[in-house]
């Protein structure tokens, strides 16, 4: 059931993000913008979900860890869905991005709380291809947004109202089928808490929990590498997390220079690359490439553990970049091949988008405690849409006067150096190693002694 609703909430993640760049034609049309005014809002527009994101992902790192996921969880989505319908209501384009930014903020909160929730409830040994598999919700739900805009002529209204639906379906499931993380409730020491939703978990699965069970939870798991009580802060930067910290920031910086600027401007960019002459944006050619995306998430789902989060990382930067220059090789030397070797390039450096991002997320899930795992998952998205809107803001200016190959090649050329970079600080593989938090019961015989994930399975 959790990897059921980690997939649709995937999916409503994307329909949210993606329908960015769909919007700008119906837009145009609905202020009456011109060229370069279009050039400037939509960079706006991008900007102000990625300005939201940066607040959204603050905010979380402040509140997710102390007042908890679910409840985190139970507010974010709903909000998410009510903006969306005020987006679709905007008198004017001033209302439509402060609402964009209002919208990015849930955004960013729910995702945090939604990711550091999951993980927690997952055992060891399948980690890595539980958290790969629920990212297939989000080539689904960009799918959907090319659906939507193709079948209502790019129409802004409709493609936004598709977020509101998924954030009011999401709501519900929420609502009637999540439990607070056990992991966290060990933490605040809510044992009762724990024991409570331990025993709806084997109860779902035809087991029964042993309320009896006297819990402890491992104290060096809470608070590792802190002998006093200080703020989160002072925790996440001791000399023990700082590390760990300042590379997660360099892995999602580099995110925000790479899959930031192709989910802005990539389909504008394969729109001139493939249909130049046509001012529709060539939805049956950005529908492959999301099934590329789509095969790349299969993929991970089975080798994600087997080759480590560094491998991910590997795929993620180098493969993908070596296909996005293939494609724009492949405009510049063999253009009337463009729209068949072109495409099968895009879709093989769609299909490795996936293990980029699913590596970044999982690795700073893993790397750090319980009491500190939303708080460095949040600041490090912040860091993320904080280089992204720099990014955005930088690249509009170039855009303009060059070719979609060159805008392509210099994508991938960035992609290959952050590459470099986050595998030279790479410091430690976390795939298949357990989270420090463990459950105990006090007895005198060691057999009775188990971790929390076993508890979980």
């Amino acid at each position: 059931m959790h990897v059921a609703l980690m997939m649709f909430a995937w999916c409503a993640f994307a329909s949210s993000q993606e329908a960015t760049p769909y919007t700008f034609p119906g837009l145009s049309n609905r202020f009456r913008a011109s060229e370069s005014q279009l050039a400037f809002s939509s960079s706006f527009f991008s900007s102000a979900f990625l300005f939201g994101g940066l607040l959204g992902s603050v905010l979380a790192s402040l509140i997710v860890d102390r007042v908890g996921r679910w409840p985190t969880m139970m507010i974010s989505s709903p909000v998410n869905c009510i903006l969306h319908i005020y987006m679709a209501m905007a008198p004017s384009f001033e209302v439509l991005v402060i609402l964009r930014v209002l919208q990015g903020t849930a955004w960013s909160l729910l995702m945090t709380a939604i990711a550091t929730w999951y993980a927690e409830f997952l055992p060891t040994e399948q980690r890595g291809s539980l958290m790969a598999i629920y990212t297939l919700g989000w080539p689904f739900g960009r799918f959907l947004i090319i659906g939507i805009a193709s079948v209502t002529d790019e129409s802004w209204q409709a493609v936004l109202l598709v977020g509101a639906v998924n954030f009011a379906i999401l709501s519900v499931l929420i609502g009637i089928a999540t439990n607070e993380s056990p992991r966290f409730l060990m933490v605040k020491k809510d044992i009762e808490g724990v024991h409570r939703v331990l025993g709806e978990i084997y109860r779902q699965n035809g087991g029964e929990w042993d309320f009896s069970t006297n819990l402890t939870l491992d104290p060096h798991s809470c608070d590792q590498g802190s002998k006093t009580a200080c703020s989160h802060i002072q925790k996440i930067t001791h000399r023990d997390h700082r590390p760990l910290l300042v590379f997660s920031f360099t892995v999602f910086a580099s995110l925000s220079m790479t899959t930031e600027l192709l989910n802005t401007y990539g389909p504008d960019i394969y729109h001139e690359l493939f249909s130049p002459k046509n001012k529709d944006l060539p939805t049956f050619i950005l529908s492959l490439f999301d099934l590329g995306d789509m095969c790349g998430v299969v993929l991970s789902i089975f080798i994600s553990d087997e080759i480590g989060r560094k491998g991910s990382f590997i795929i993620g930067f180098f493969v993908q970049s070596f296909m996005l220059v293939a494609l724009s090789a492949t405009a510049v030397v063999i253009p009337s091949a463009v729209a068949t070797l072109g495409v099968l390039f895009g879709m093989l450096s769609s299909s490795c988008r996936c293990f980029l991002f699913e590596a970044a997320n999982m690795w700073t899930l893993e790397a750090f405690p319980t009491n500190l795992r939303a708080l460095a998952l949040g600041l490090g998205i912040g860091v993320m849409r904080l280089c992204g809107i720099c990014s955005v803001e930088i690249f509009r200016y170039f855009v303009p006067y060059m070719s979609a190959w060159q805008s392509i090649l210099i994508i991938a050329f960035i992609m290959m150096f952050s590459g470099l970079v986050v595998l030279c600080m790479f410091p430690k593989e976390t795939a298949r190693e357990p989270m420090n938090e463990s459950s105990q019961t006090k007895n005198e015989s060691e057999d009775r002694i188990h971790t929390l994930n076993e508890s979980l399975l």
